[in-house]
């Protein structure tokens, strides 16, 4: 597919997707989702078990650091972002639950599509694919 087409593909695709929320409107999370279990308090942390679940997040993000940066951050992110969700759970912190978990998803597929496309999948050319982490590709994987 030609670079042109390809980004006429990607705009009218995006349009069409902000379009959609443009008129559907958001689609709040249920109060339910929120309510855990186990809402024990321990040493004044709130939800404690379900906070500290998160610390195994962060010990393989600081382990992998060296190898797979943006993998890592997203990994490191996760930890402290799902952290805060569950200490003080509602639609307004969830998505802090969520962003890390999309960074360390998106990067990996990032990496494969350039890969395909005979760049190389080090951290170099993995950081402009990571940034522009919606599109999950660019102009030289297409």
């Amino acid at each position: 597919m030609k670079p042109a087409v390809a980004l006429f593909v990607t705009l009218v695709a995006l349009a069409a997707i902000v379009g959609t929320f443009l008129v559907i409107g958001a689609y709040p999370q249920d109060p339910g989702y929120h309510n855990f279990a186990d809402k024990r308090a321990f040493f004044g942390v709130p939800n404690f078990w379900n906070v500290v679940s998160n610390l195994p997040f962060l010990v393989v993000g600081l382990m992998s650091w060296t190898r797979k940066r943006v993998f890592a951050l997203g990994l490191i992110i996760t930890a402290f972002g799902s952290g805060l969700y569950h200490w003080n759970p509602n639609n307004s912190t969830l998505i802090w639950d969520r962003v890390g978990i999309v960074i360390g998803a998106v990067f990996p597929r990032a990496a494969h599509h350039r890969a395909a496309a005979g760049v190389p999948a080090d951290e170099q050319s993995a950081w402009p694919t990571g940034s522009r982490a919606p599109l999950l590709c660019d102009r030289q994987t297409l």
